[in-house]
């Protein structure tokens, strides 16, 4: 019989030994923890939407998706709505799909997809169209509660009315909108930034209109808005419009014909009522609106020709009282 001992264990390996599993241990302990974060994650996400909509439900208001889901483990959160409908009163709007993308070590940086066509309904009426498009996207990032970008991007779009059969009614080639905070003008004593605003429309084209290599561009800025999201109200607008109005710094439509601008600012009066001064120069307009509107209120509208052809007007409002050179034209309504 044999009395030879076993070698002793090497201290060293038994030691690798024990850390290798505290690691794995710890490896599936925050797997597990994070598993269950993400799943809570999801959970929230859902239930604050489906409140969203339940508070939304009235009696002549109503929204609601066939089937929402959140998926994206582990490192978004993809929510999807399918089948979303849109109801206040007569009017109707449905899509197939929409859906919004967060990751989750960026949750202030979200990006969203939509599904065509959009169907819009009017009881009332008896409007049926459809909004068909190849792309349609947008994005908003945040700096906090701080606005920095929103944005929506939008190709080959085509507006069908559907009421008997299908007839297309007008198509846009492009949409391109932006929504852009602008640090340099944010004041820290009062809280509030500015926000520039800039609109593309390319390509647009209706018949009905006689419209043709259409383009829309708007660039303005807008001061006052609260560098806190939380604090974003209309009325909180509307106060710090009083002193400091919004920019129209240019708003250009054209097509192959004819040309529109408009520059100007608006404000608002303590109670609310617009107000401000804005020029309006046109060329081609008047020829073509001739037809249908009497010269007389033409010369009200657009003013009278230059020497170059074009036609001007200053308009105004004051008080919410809209004034074609000196003549008042209609009221609008406050804000609030």
């Amino acid at each position: 019989m044999s009395t030879d001992t076993p070698p002793p264990e090497n201290p060293k390996k038994s030691r690798t030994s024990g850390r290798f599993k505290f690691l794995m241990a710890l490896v599936i302990v925050l797997t597990i923890a994070y598993s269950g974060a993400w799943l809570f994650g999801a959970y929230t996400v859902r239930t604050q939407i489906e409140r969203a909509m339940a508070d939304y439900a009235t009696e002549v208001t109503s929204a609601d998706c066939a089937d929402l889901s959140v998926a994206g483990f582990p490192f978004r959160f993809d929510v999807t709505c399918s089948g979303l409908e849109v109801t206040e009163g007569d009017v109707s709007i449905s899509l197939p799909e929409l859906k919004a993308t967060v990751l989750v070590y960026r949750p202030t940086h979200l990006l969203w997809f939509a599904e065509g066509p959009a169907s819009y309904q009017d009881a009332f009426t008896g409007t049926r169209q459809q909004l068909q498009w190849e792309q349609l996207r947008g994005s908003a990032r945040t700096n906090g509660w701080a606005l920095a970008r929103v944005s929506v991007e939008g190709e080959a779009f085509s507006l069908i009315d559907t009421l008997l059969g299908e007839r297309e009614v007008a198509t846009l080639a492009r949409l391109e909108a932006h929504a852009l905070d602008m640090p340099e003008q944010w004041n820290e004593l009062t809280a509030r930034s500015e926000i520039a605003v800039l609109v593309d429309l390319v390509g647009l084209e209706t018949a009905d209109h006689d419209i043709s290599e259409g383009s829309v561009r708007l660039e303005a800025e807008v001061p006052g808005v609260p560098d806190d999201m939380r604090r974003w109200t209309l009325s909180t607008m509307v106060a710090n419009w009083r002193d400091d109005p919004v920019r129209l710094i240019s708003l250009r439509a054209e097509d192959a014909k004819s040309e529109v601008d408009i520059v100007g600012t608006i404000g608002t009066t303590n109670d609310g009522h617009l107000t401000g001064d804005f020029d309006l120069t046109t060329r081609n307009v008047s020829e073509r609106l001739s037809a249908f509107i009497a010269p007389q209120m033409l010369d009200i509208f657009l003013g009278q020709p230059s020497d170059d052809g074009s036609y001007y007007r200053a308009y105004s409002l004051r008080d919410g009282v809209l004034l074609a050179g000196n003549l008042p034209i209609m009221v609008t309504p406050p804000l609030l």
